[in-house]
């Protein structure tokens, strides 16, 4: 049996979610949080800005895929669907960034890349004669969101 207290605190608990996702900032906020969680990260960001460095593999895993399916009520509810390529994403291989990308442009942000190169000893190619042997650089793709 609950008691009244605890009735209460539901009914707060759930207008709370409703309000959360009253606009579109907080559609992808919930979105990107989503994404953390399926990477392990402990944190939680409350901020777009606050998603910096983020491994390209690992946003386009396929559960973070699976994403969009589960919160595409809400998604459409606060994206223009021409906006954020939302006829195409069958076809687009990687949706999931090509929505980020979109619903940040709308949104006022810039979702950018940098380039890091990794050497990777598992992997080694022949140079020349007098450089001989070298290590191969593995190119990674790090993802933040800007103002």
């Amino acid at each position: 049996m609950i008691s009244n207290m605890q009735a209460n605190l539901q009914i707060n608990n759930n207008v709370d979610i409703k309000k959360k996702l009253n606009n579109p900032t907080d559609v992808l906020l919930e979105i990107l949080n989503k994404i953390y969680k399926n990477i392990k990260h402990n944190r939680r960001i409350e901020n777009l800005s606050w998603f910096i460095n983020v491994n390209r593999e690992d946003i386009i895993k396929e559960c973070n895929e699976n994403i969009i399916n589960e919160m595409e009520e809400d998604i459409l509810k606060h994206f223009n669907r021409a906006n954020i390529c939302w006829y195409q994403r069958k076809r687009i291989k990687n949706y999931i960034l090509c929505f980020i990308v979109n619903a940040c442009a709308v949104l006022g942000y810039k979702f950018d890349y940098t380039k890091m190169y990794v050497t990777n000893p598992n992997k080694l190619r022949f140079m020349s004669r007098k450089r001989g042997w070298s290590r191969l650089k593995d190119e990674i793709l790090l993802y933040s969101i800007h103002t």
